[in-house]
């Protein structure tokens, strides 16, 4: 995913008005970008506070700012900024924060990104954008020049998987059917939807029929498509590497529930807040009961009922 937005981000620096300003991170990532574009490159060293005030500063005078760093220096750190220089003033920043979910679970809690969407679901003028994999990645990135405010796009940390082809259909805004089915509804954001492939195949072969909604934008969240695809379905589920609370449960959860939609849902996302565990991304997740199989069994047990 990283790699997928250099690629992208270079093409777009060689506007000369681009600009990336990092907060002392990327060194396996920007090098030719910072070979190249010496001028545009900034390292505004350990200051994420600063550093967003200054891209917001820069964005005000007409240039095109992506800002990048860990999410937890990006979001946690310098919220003040986030929401005061940034979405009330509705400028055009970029942020870019790697490390969805427990992709840095390996350096303990501080590094856990279970709750970015949650907190900045409710800033005004922000889109959130949260890819699959790296080819949502490549098309968001050729999207997002025609976006007026500012976006924040979350990426997991390395080795991400292509998981579908359906990138071509992809608009910001609008989630992506993966796939087509009459009997479940499956809804996931992020590169869990790896997982919601895998356990839809094992539906498939019991003679379930399964659709897949990749909600690759998670605000403006879609709404219409998930009425629509959510008719006569049996069961909706969905699937989410973040707190289950704030996340794309309770978005799905609210509009059911505001549109007199009943149907049965069933939740897979983080349900403890915070834990001193650490360890690798499949040892966390498995924790909280995200292995295929596990997930495969409570979804049948639930269709047998």
């Amino acid at each position: 995913m990283r790699k997928s937005f250099a690629i992208e981000l270079e093409k777009m620096m060689e506007d000369g008005n681009t600009f990336l300003l990092t907060g002392d991170v990327g060194f396996s990532v920007f090098e030719r970008i910072r070979e190249r574009f010496k001028k545009q490159y900034i390292n505004m060293g350990l200051a994420e506070q600063n550093m967003l005030g200054v891209a917001s500063g820069m964005a005000l005078t007409g240039k095109n700012v992506f800002v990048y760093s860990i999410i937890p220096f990006i979001v946690f750190r310098p919220f003040e900024q986030l929401r005061n220089d940034i979405c009330f003033q509705n400028v055009p920043v970029r942020l870019v924060g790697v490390g969805v979910g427990y992709s840095y679970s390996d350096a303990g809690f501080t590094h856990h990104v279970i709750e970015d969407y949650g907190i900045l679901n409710g800033l005004p003028n922000l889109t959130i954008l949260s890819p699959a994999d790296p080819l949502e990645v490549s098309e968001q990135m050729r999207q997002i020049p025609k976006i007026k405010g500012p976006i924040y796009m979350r990426l997991s940390r390395s080795g991400e998987q292509i998981l579908h082809t359906n990138h071509k259909n992809l608009k910001i805004g609008k989630a992506l059917e993966i796939s087509s089915g009459d009997d479940i509804l499956f809804l996931t954001t992020g590169t869990i939807l790896g997982k919601a492939i895998k356990v839809a195949e094992l539906l498939e072969k019991d003679g379930y029929s399964v659709s897949i909604l990749d909600y690759h934008t998670i605000k403006p969240f879609d709404e219409q498509t998930l009425l629509n695809s959510s008719a006569n379905k049996r069961i909706l589920v969905t699937f989410e590497e973040h707190l289950i609370n704030t996340g794309l449960y309770s978005m799905v959860a609210q509009t059911l529930m505001t549109n007199q939609i009943y149907v049965r849902v069933l939740k897979f996302g983080i349900t403890e807040p915070y834990t001193d565990l650490s360890g690798s991304r499949d040892y966390m997740l498995s924790k909280y009961g995200f292995s295929d199989e596990e997930i495969y069994k409570k979804i049948k047990k639930v269709l047998e009922e």
